[in-house]
């Protein structure tokens, strides 16, 4: 064949014969040109300001190096990055599309530029947006592993792991509003802890809450016997969230002014 090495055809044969040893979705696209430019920039984010540290691993068996640091796959990265450009539902509710690099998927939203355009490098205000979602989804983590140890802890710090990068998006959508469009704001945010951390409590507030009521919401009105779930995958909801983060900000933000 003359099809170089990770085309359609050569996947179809390693699917066909992946029976013995299994091959996630997510490592079809290892070496395409985005992840190997991931694996290596990515790493000058580690442990900058609020950023955890950590090491990108794009495929099933990578080594870290020995730098240390959590575990980051280009599946959690994925949903991470869907998350804060489209909202979080599709990657709660097909996960697999965001591998899926036809047009029919959404390989190309998740590592791709504005618009789902396929390109082989990321922009430095790419990188850092993702730096800072890094960021927060480590705050919501580390506010879940405490809560965890306390008592009388409100019913939405159960779920707060399951629904991390929700629960960034909200405060992306958040920080948006508040700080504007430009590139400068989300290093300033994510680089100054101090800073980082008065952004960051008030927004995890507010989200926190947007989503416990809406859970309260489904259970009471609807009856649902798993809403803290089927939330998660309802475009209807996320929208009217996203527009009731955006008005709970800037009322916080008059609140602040008077």
């Amino acid at each position: 064949t003359s099809e170089k090495t990770g085309g359609e055809f050569t996947d179809n044969i390693i699917r066909c014969n992946n029976t013995q040893n299994p091959v996630e979705v997510a490592d079809f696209r290892s070496n395409d040109s985005i992840q190997k430019f991931l694996k290596r920039e990515l790493a000058s984010l580690s442990g900058k300001g609020a950023v955890p540290t950590f090491n990108y691993l794009p495929k099933r068996g990578d080594r870290s190096g020995g730098k240390g640091g959590t575990k980051l796959t280009s599946k959690e990265l994925a949903a991470l990055r869907y998350s804060i450009k489209y909202g979080p539902v599709d990657t709660y509710r097909d996960a697999k599309s965001l591998f899926d690099a036809t047009d029919k998927g959404r390989y190309w939203l998740a590592f791709g530029s504005e618009g789902g355009m396929p390109v082989d490098r990321w922009s430095p205000s790419e990188l850092n947006e993702v730096g800072l979602a890094l960021a927060l989804d480590n705050a919501v983590k580390e506010f879940y592993s405490k809560s965890k140890k306390g008592k009388n802890q409100p019913e939405i710090t159960r779920y707060l792991f399951r629904a991390s990068r929700y629960i960034v998006a909200l405060m992306m959508v958040g920080l948006r509003d508040k700080m504007g469009t430009g590139s400068d704001w989300v290093v300033e945010t994510f680089m100054d802890k101090k800073k980082f951390n008065t952004a960051h409590k008030d927004l995890l507030s507010i989200a926190m809450r947007l989503v416990s009521n809406e859970i309260k919401r489904r259970r009471n009105e609807n009856g649902e016997i798993r809403p803290e779930y089927n939330f998660l995958r309802d475009q209807t909801a996320w929208n009217t969230l996203r527009e009731t983060m955006i008005d709970e900000v800037r009322v916080a933000e008059l609140m602040d002014e008077s």
